[in-house]
């Protein structure tokens, strides 16, 4: 038995970034076998017609596993795994393998330059990138080898939605997705439920047991107005629309200032969204808001957010008898505050670096004596 170093896909964005791989993304990598050898027997049939399948025990003995992960992001190496002695190289799978290794990835590279993937794969393979590929997020991508240098494709939740929907016949395809909404619907009969999201449209799912009292529980207090976060797997349409929830792996109640949530309406903003006027905020600003802020509060008042007619977010806390907000600048990190005593009359206010990590710890100090909601 001999093994290799064969796939050497690199993962990048923030969840890779301590060279660690989520347990998620490994169901990605075992896919990748299936999808290899799906298109190596494709391959094999193509330039043997008069076959309709491969010789026996034409592939015994070939397998790909796991074997480390390395440094730069997180960078995965895959060994194949053969019966055969690596003195002999001119095995006719192994060729096949490694042709069918390079086609997926000049698929992806295809889609990225706008041309069709099915000039390295057939259409009908296409569908194993809804396991390939479905874990990653938004902000993070594969990197898989390009033959012949050291040129990357890279897999994004973009470029494999383009290759699921290459195919007009495909009016679906799944994506991790997360809702934010309101229990308003929990049939028992027919073990479904359906969730008003805060963008007004509903999404149905099945009931899983283990969140069969949550549900039932946020239904009766659905005029309490307490929201719910889902995140699952989610059936989309081709416009990127959410229709339905495949499955559940996570069900909690949230807090109504829920940070994720709060920037996720901030999010779905568009330019003129209050009255005609009104700039749309930065995505990316929004980003690194979120990180900052869950950072920061963990064990403190969660502010309300609101939306400047400039692009910026405040960030406010009242209390009885005082009032402190933050208007961040999203593009230039930072934030003006101030500080109004209504039984003093007191006021200050002042300036903050939020790319400093002390300014974070000053207005989390100086939030603790304020509820943060109306």
């Amino acid at each position: 038995m001999s093994e290799f170093d064969f796939f050497v896909p690199r993962f990048t964005g923030k969840r890779f970034d301590n060279h660690s791989l989520p347990l998620d993304v490994l169901s990605d990598l075992a896919t990748f076998e299936d999808f290899l050898f799906d298109v190596a027997k494709y391959q094999y049939r193509c330039n043997n017609p008069d076959s309709t399948r491969c010789p026996p025990n034409f592939w015994s003995g070939m397998g790909l596993t796991l074997s480390e992960v390395k440094e730069g992001s997180a960078k995965t190496v895959l060994k194949l795994a053969t019966a055969a002695s690596l003195l002999f190289p001119d095995i006719p799978a192994l060729n096949y393998l490694k042709s069918a290794r390079d086609a997926i990835s000049m698929a992806i590279h295809a889609v990225e330059k706008n041309e069709p993937p099915t000039d390295h794969i057939p259409v009908h393979l296409l569908k194993h990138f809804e396991g390939f590929g479905k874990s990653l997020r938004e902000k993070e991508a594969m990197e898989l080898p390009l033959p012949g240098g050291t040129a990357v494709s890279h897999l994004t939740r973009e470029t494999r939605k383009k290759l699921l929907l290459v195919s007009e016949q495909v009016k679906t395809y799944t994506e991790n997705a997360t809702v934010f909404g309101h229990v308003s619907e929990v049939d028992q009969k027919r073990e479904s439920f359906e969730i008003l999201t805060i963008f007004g449209n509903t999404v149905s799912g099945r009931i899983e047991e283990e969140h069969r009292m949550l549900l039932v529980d946020a239904l009766r207090d659905f005029k309490s107005r307490l929201p719910v976060r889902i995140d699952g797997v989610g059936v989309f349409n081709r416009t990127g629309k959410l229709k339905e929830l495949k499955s559940v792996t996570h069900m909690s109640v949230i807090d109504p200032l829920d940070i994720s949530m709060r920037i996720a309406e901030l999010k779905s903003l568009q330019a003129g969204w209050l009255d005609g006027v009104g700039e749309s905020l930065d995505a990316d600003g929004l980003d690194w808001l979120e990180d900052s802020l869950i950072a920061a509060f963990t064990n403190a008042p969660i502010p309300k957010l609101s939306p400047t007619e400039e692009g910026g977010v405040i960030c406010e806390w009242i209390g009885p008898d005082s009032h402190f907000d933050v208007e961040i600048n999203l593009l230039e990190h930072s934030g003006e505050w101030s500080l109004l005593n209504r039984s003093s009359g007191e006021y200050l206010e002042g300036l903050f670096d939020l790319d400093d990590a002390f300014a974070w710890r000053v207005i989390v100090q100086m939030s603790k004596q304020f509820k943060g909601r109306d």
